[in-house]
């Protein structure tokens, strides 16, 4: 049966002063390794690619996904066109070598066809290693030889293009950059800007929003002013066209260096601390900038907002990211009392909660999850069996050991998850505080309706509505929480 082989390939984040071996481009590297593994007999299951990426990074997104592939054992051989592309670390590269090894996966090197003998991987470890720090200090003193000169490098900043290795004003972005700048020194909060600039839906070039970081990384950089930077010290001025004045980014500075005041704001809501989004996130009271100046929200329009609506790589994607206050609060209200109304006896209850836990799929997820404890546990066994009888050691066993572990962490926690046998004194004990709440909460105002969350759960904002999601001891008796459109709340 032919060997199942995986390309990896890697690009470093700067190729300048590494060796021709290492300069081969991403494609070239896998076409050379996918003609070794055909001249070999060998069927190439599929190419892992880290562009841009070094090599002393152990948490690469592609080398974590290789190792995952080992693991479940997708394939027998790893190919590589060089140790260089796997690792320029020699102590990491070894345990990766040896723990490939443990899940039965072997190495190939397009160029180098001696790296199973130790003392040859050995060598090519540190080679790599030590060819690394010295590409590391060419690259660095030459970025210092050219700051000095008032020339930049690397990514083109948002605001500008490159010109014959000079920086020069983009025609639309610098406005956004100037009115960036206006608007922070005239006392525009950064999170205010960047919802402002995601709004308004201008592109972002590192990131796929405006997270409010990405603004202060603007004001903050003396480029725009015409400086170069280099290790946090400005080393030129007037290196290439500003889009702002000297005068504008030091003031921009100086309000980062004033002492941090906080607005009051216009008003408060007793609902904070008490709402997340459907994604998961807290949602958090702001005031959104009204156009028309007059009515009653004159200040602003007190809005609940999502925590993830600006986050990098994680910008919330669900609907309703916002909910005005005055929606908020009465359908927040609305939800309880109609939950605590509705809830089922302890009775009714306790019969769900027992067919629930002697279900025949309960029964049957038991059972499936004691049998793979049941096999882990023997697997523990058998490796201690291999390390007594000296076919393994002891450094195998405890990496065989925390795998098992961990497998069984993953069952108990799904074992834990399942419905059980209903306690009928507790359930009592439950229903006896929502009699209690019951009649109480229709008069409670908003500070008390707080107090109650605090104890039974949270408000939840979703596309459908607001709803409330309790905690586990009041879930029970309250299966199916009421969701309140919040612009046609019940009269309760």
């Amino acid at each position: 049966m032919p060997e199942r082989s995986l390309v990896y390939v890697r690009q470093s984040q700067s190729r300048k002063g590494e060796d021709e071996s290492t300069s081969l481009s991403l494609d070239s590297q896998d076409e050379l390794c996918r003609q070794r593994c055909e001249s070999l007999g060998w069927y190439v299951v599929d190419t892992i690619r880290d562009h841009d990426l070094k090599g002393d990074d152990p948490d690469r997104p592609g080398m974590l996904d290789l190792m995952g592939r080992a693991k479940r054992k997708e394939m027998t051989v790893v190919c590589v066109f060089a140790m260089s592309r796997f690792a320029r670390d020699s102590v990491w590269q070894e345990i990766t070598y040896r723990q490939l090894r443990a899940y039965g996966v072997a190495v190939e090197s397009v160029k180098e066809p001696n790296i199973n003998h130790t003392l040859m991987r050995g060598m090519l470890g540190v080679m790599n290693q030590y060819s690394s720090e010295q590409t590391g200090q060419f690259i660095g003193a030459a970025i210092g030889g050219r700051a000095r000169r008032g020339l930049s490098w690397g990514r083109v900043p948002f605001g500008y293009d490159r010109v014959d290795k000079l920086l020069v004003p983009h025609p639309v972005e610098a406005a956004i950059v100037e009115e960036i700048f206006r608007l922070f020194i005239a006392g525009r909060s950064l999170r205010r800007i960047a919802a402002e600039l995601i709004d308004r839906r201008i592109p972002c070039h590192a990131a796929e929003s405006w997270p409010p970081q990405t603004v202060a990384w603007i004001l903050h950089n003396p480029v725009y002013a015409g400086g170069v930077r280099l290790k946090g010290a400005v080393v030129a001025w007037d290196a290439h066209e500003a889009i702002v004045s000297r005068d504008t980014w030091e003031a921009a500075q100086a309000r980062f260096a004033a002492p941090r005041v906080r607005e009051k704001p216009v008003c408060r809501s007793w609902a904070e601390g008490h709402v997340e989004h459907a994604c998961g996130a807290r949602m958090y009271l702001t005031m959104v900038e009204r156009t028309h100046k007059g009515g009653l929200w004159a200040d602003g329009y007190p809005s609940f907002r999502c925590a993830n609506f600006t986050r990098v790589g994680r910008r919330c994607e669900d609907g309703r990211q916002h909910i005005g206050l005055p929606l908020l609060e009465p359908a927040l209200r609305a939800a309880l009392i109609l939950d605590l109304r509705d809830a089922i006896d302890p009775k009714m209850a306790a019969r769900r909660l027992a067919k629930e836990a002697g279900s025949s799929r309960v029964v049957t997820e038991r059972a499936d999850i004691a049998r793979q404890l049941a096999a882990l546990a023997e697997q523990r066994k058998e490796a201690e069996g291999l390390v007594l009888s000296r076919r393994r050691d002891v450094q195998w066993l405890d990496g065989k050991d925390a795998e098992i572990t961990a497998a069984e962490a993953v069952l108990l926690r799904r074992l834990a998850a399942l419905p059980a046998v209903p306690d009928g004194d507790e359930i009592a004990a439950r229903w006896a505080r929502i009699k209690l709440l019951r009649p109480r909460v229709v008069r409670l105002d908003g500070e008390g309706i707080a107090s109650v969350l605090d104890v039974v759960g949270v408000g939840v904002v979703g596309r459908d509505g607001v709803s409330i999601r309790y905690n586990p001891w009041w879930r029970d008796l309250i299966p199916e929480p009421a969701v309140i459109d919040p612009r046609a709340v019940p009269d309760v």
